[in-house]
């Protein structure tokens, strides 16, 4: 903010400016929030697939147990290749 009695800058216009000349914004708390809100989906994701798993159990441990805990494992192999190429790829 320039201060139009004398033109000088006020400390927080001028720290303002400089961070901005850096390529930095000082309002980061929207970043913050949106890695937050990213862990906590992956954290709430995994833990309704054990629910899943472990509900399957309970009501047949034998059949319905068994075939989602194997549908949660085969859904993996696909993303274990992807991750295997993408490795190799980038090894070169």
């Amino acid at each position: 903010m320039v201060d139009r009695s004398n033109g000088t800058q006020t400390r927080a216009s001028a720290h303002h400016a400089s961070e901005k000349l850096k390529g930095c914004d000082t309002d980061s708390s929207t970043e913050e929030r949106e890695h937050w809100v990213g862990a906590l989906g992956i954290w709430l994701r995994s833990f309704l697939k054990g629910a899943v798993a472990g509900s399957s159990f309970g009501v047949s441990p034998g059949g319905v147990g068994l075939l989602v805990s194997a549908g949660l494992i085969l859904r993996l192999i696909p993303v274990v290749g992807a991750a295997i190429a993408l490795f190799k790829l980038a090894a070169g």
